[in-house]
């Protein structure tokens, strides 16, 4: 129980397995699937180098903030009590809205990618074609067939069966994901060491067109090409946050002042990952023809070292699981922490006694994961680009809650601090607004179509209904 009586969560988690879960959630299945798409969309490997450097620049203050305050307040919603506080309990609802819209598009992503690897990949090959023997319809210009969604959503399943009844089994199977996902980034760099040359990342910009699985338009000029990219790396880099939504989890006695510095070393690592991943497929073959190919990066390795594909195959089907793994759990809390703030049913708040898991909110956050298998590769941007809106928008809130309290409340014990103190704050603040402006400004490159648009205004609609139900529940109590 906390200081307000309210069950909580069991104590287990280290600092090396909040690292694997920050880690495991940035570092998912897009570095196998969507590096070509990167490259078309950027104009070349340069403008997604250029861009996975300044979006983790741009997050840095960003994730600090969200250390400096889950550290403050130990706990599934901690955040959004300083944002209550700062800004009210409107507003601490529609924050925690735009977290479970982010981390629940990611987790249903995730499970999306899946059934693609699955169809494209495997489906791919003359003895696994039975896998897209029976269609189910089209829809955003791809097809959906059975047996690939519902292997996915098995998996889906199994994760959910981990978090709900399994934990410390959910914990480690994230540690497993990330040495394969390691391992995975070794094979890559070795085949591009022997086979590539640092030519072929030139020419550094050309605007390219053709077919991708996100649906990515090609840039106009370098500068353009950055910024397009730019615009989704907050989509990549949200992992970090669910970090501070799993706080209560950590075990007794650690150390809150590294546990903030986890946060931000699991996002510079990361970052550090994808641009070392975008580097090795960008030279392996010029990067023309890299993009040319269907699922470029599996191609090209098939092509370049047969032997080592069917490892890369194994880690291909893996690599989606850990971001599905952290993001269920992500947003399952999410959902505990606004349940305890009273802005939705008691139910959810309620906590295994045994587990220490919020069962009833685990088992909505898998039912939104199952959904995405269902929904067709061709909306994977569009997702991508509302979970980005939805999280930079906390961002902002957050980090304005928190340059708030530096007044408010100035003596407050703070294990860690922001780097560079209010600056650093105003900093992120600063920095959420450009990834905000960068999607719903109309002249940019990435900005929002009248489809994705529709998604945040239905979401933003949803949480008005919900929020005045809940006043006038309260109102009558």
């Amino acid at each position: 129980m906390d200081e307000q009586g309210m069950p909580q969560a069991r104590r287990t988690l280290s600092l090396w397995d909040f690292f694997n879960l920050g880690f495991g959630a940035i570092v998912g299945s897009s570095w196998l699937l969507l590096v070509g798409d990167w490259m078309v969309q950027g104009g070349g490997p340069t403008a997604v180098v250029v861009a996975s450097l300044l979006g983790m620049i741009l997050m840095a203050p960003i994730a600090c903030v969200f250390a400096e305050l889950a550290t403050a307040r130990p706990k599934s919603g901690g955040v959004l009590e300083f944002v209550e506080r700062t800004h009210g309990r409107r507003m601490s609802s529609l924050v925690g809205w735009a977290m479970i819209l982010g981390s629940g598009v990611v987790a249903m992503w995730d499970s999306l990618v899946l059934s693609v690897i699955i169809s494209q990949v495997l489906g791919g090959m003359p003895a696994f074609a039975w896998l897209n023997a029976v269609r189910l319809y089209r829809v955003a210009g791809t097809d959906i067939y059975l047996l690939p969604a519902l292997l996915a959503d098995l998996v889906v399943l199994y994760v959910g069966h981990l978090n709900l009844d399994r934990p410390q089994d959910s914990a480690r199977l994230q540690l497993v994901l990330s040495y394969v996902q390691l391992a995975g980034m070794l094979v890559v760099l070795g085949v591009a060491a022997l086979r590539g040359s640092p030519d072929n990342a030139l020419p550094a910009f050309a605007s390219l067109s053709g077919a991708s699985v996100s649906g990515a338009d090609p840039p106009a000029s370098l500068g353009m090409g950055v910024m397009s990219m730019l615009c989704v790396t907050p989509f990549f880099y949200a992992g970090f946050s669910t970090i501070p939504q799993r706080s209560e989890e950590a075990a007794e006695g650690v150390n809150w002042n590294k546990f903030g510095k986890v946060i931000a070393m699991t996002l510079v690592a990361s970052a550090g990952f994808y641009i070392i991943d975008t580097y090795a497929f960008g030279t392996m073959v010029p990067w023309t023809e890299f993009v040319a190919r269907p699922l470029p990066a599996i191609r090209t390795l098939g092509e370049l070292a047969p032997r080592v594909m069917p490892l890369m195959l194994v880690v291909a089907l893996l690599c989606p699981i850990g971001p599905m793994n952290s993001f269920v759990g992500a947003t399952g809390y999410s959902l505990l922490a606004l349940a305890r703030m009273g802005q939705l049913s008691q139910g959810l708040a309620q906590v295994d006694p045994l587990t220490g898991v919020p069962r009833d909110a685990i088992r909505q956050a898998v039912g939104v994961a199952l959904v995405g298998p269902f929904l067709g590769a061709g909306v994977l941007a569009p997702l991508s680009k509302v979970s980005a809106f939805a999280f930079c928008f906390a961002y902002l809130v957050v980090s304005l809650s928190c340059l708030r309290m530096r007044k408010l409340d100035p003596t407050m014990p703070r294990p860690f601090h922001v780097l560079g103190g209010r600056m650093g704050v105003l900093a992120a603040c600063v920095a959420s607004g450009i990834c905000m402006a960068l999607l719903a400004v109309p002249l940019t490159p990435s900005s929002f179509s009248a489809a994705e648009w529709a998604i945040v205004l239905a979401w933003a609609l949803l949480w008005l209904v919900i929020s005045l139900d809940g006043d006038g529940r309260r109102s009558r109590a």
